[in-house]
């Protein structure tokens, strides 16, 4: 009777143990990914993130970082971007969250597909949103960005006296950014 119970036991452990579970494979994934991207290499990042099946992705942060380093190396790759569904779960989380530079960068790369899509008044909210978030965080390479695009926008949109401050900002970010 002992035996039976013992290989009962041993036969649960067993099937527990083939039950799929959030891995650490995956975030290394993604962390390589997110480095590739910070190293300049958009290419190589969009094809390791190719490679990643989103239902592996068990952990609402997990999805949220997968949704932002997709959206960014797409956009890297100049690929537009045809609807903004990946980029909402980003923003979503990383509202929610305590992350101040993602949550910036969240709302840079939905300005980003607004932008892609030639919508103004979405662009600009977006931008606007993440601009206050990412100067909390001193953030350069993100803060001249949106510098920069903004800036761009008034230029385009015939705000002679508002590009110049935006403009002045992304030359200083980029002071910054050399300086590091």
């Amino acid at each position: 009777m002992k035996n039976i119970l013992y290989v009962l036991l041993l036969m649960g452990v067993g099937f527990i143990s083939c039950i799929p579970r959030p891995t650490n494979s995956q975030d290394k994934i993604l962390a390589y990914a997110d480095t590739l991207i910070r190293k300049s290499y958009y290419d190589s990042a969009l094809q390791i993130l190719g490679s990643v099946s989103p239902e592996s992705l068990y952990t609402p942060a997990s999805q949220a970082r997968y949704a932002l380093l997709l959206t960014q190396a797409y956009d890297k790759n100049y690929i537009r971007h045809t609807d903004d569904s990946l980029i909402r779960i980003a923003v979503k989380y990383y509202d929610n969250s305590k992350d101040e530079s993602m949550c910036a960068k969240a709302h840079y790369y939905w300005g980003r597909v607004y932008q892609d899509n030639k919508d103004v008044i979405g662009t600009v909210r977006e931008f606007m949103k993440a601009l206050p978030i990412a100067n909390k965080t001193q953030d350069y390479d993100l803060l001249c960005l949106l510098h920069s695009n903004l800036g761009t926008y008034c230029i385009h949109m015939d705000c002679l006296k508002k590009p110049i401050p935006y403009i002045n900002k992304q030359n200083e970010w980029r002071v910054n950014i050399k300086i590091r």
